[in-house]
């Protein structure tokens, strides 16, 4: 009996550890090229393809070929990691211009673009704006001030992005310094939402979703 129990008890001694070893594994590591190679097998945070999900102009949406997309989030010690996967009918973005002048909405409902809430537990918040470009326009990170309802570009992040090549679509992979956030991605709920312009008949439409970081369990 006593043979027994020391057998049971180092069984679980054994497990403990290798959870441990588990843990401090290193985290993926990243390089920002504008394609999604390095995060094959990872889950995504978000799916967004579903007519629940469906925000703005929900009748213009002409399926999960029109526009749906999943998005992927990873931190290091330094950088909160973003990479976007889009599949999109016909890619367009800000095809009058750029004026940072103008409201967000304004901007971002006259093409391409991803808006991402961080909500931390003490309600802090920041809200990202991410345009792929295209065109001849380069792609960006924006912030939008709490104070007023203007982008700003965000200071320090990193984005390339790339047209797909196998179906209709672009991919995005974003680095942001974890300094220029203000809060702590960990702690954060997620708020996504894509936004698609196809330009006359259809015009813009956007598909959102929300979740935790970084377990993908969605919230509502």
């Amino acid at each position: 009996m006593a043979d027994k129990l020391y057998r049971i008890i180092l069984v679980f001694m054994v497990l403990a550890v290798m959870a441990e070893v588990r843990a401090v594994e290193p985290a993926q590591t990243f390089s920002l090229d504008g394609n999604l190679e390095d995060w094959k097998g990872m889950a995504p945070l978000m799916v967004l393809n579903q007519k629940v999900q469906l925000k703005e102009s929900p009748g213009n949406w002409q399926g999960p070929g029109d526009l749906s997309g999943s998005f992927f989030f990873s931190t290091d010690t330094q950088s909160l990691w973003i990479a976007i996967d889009v599949v999109d009918d016909n890619s367009l973005w800000c095809p009058r211009g750029l004026d940072l002048q103008a409201p967000w909405w304004k901007i971002t409902y006259d093409g391409d673009a991803a808006r991402i809430k961080l909500q931390d537990k003490n309600n802090q918040s920041v809200e990202l704006f991410i345009y792929p470009g295209q065109y001849g326009v380069r792609p960006q990170v924006y912030f939008k001030n709490a104070e007023a309802s203007k982008l700003i570009i965000l200071e320090g992040a990193e984005i390339l992005s790339s047209f797909k090549k196998e179906t209709p679509g672009y991919q995005v992979e974003v680095k942001i310094p974890l300094a220029s956030l203000k809060i702590k991605p960990s702690d954060s709920q997620v708020e996504i939402e894509l936004f698609d312009s196809d330009g006359p008949p259809r015009s813009c439409k956007s598909i959102k979703g929300s979740a935790s970081f970084p377990t993908g369990v969605p919230v509502s």
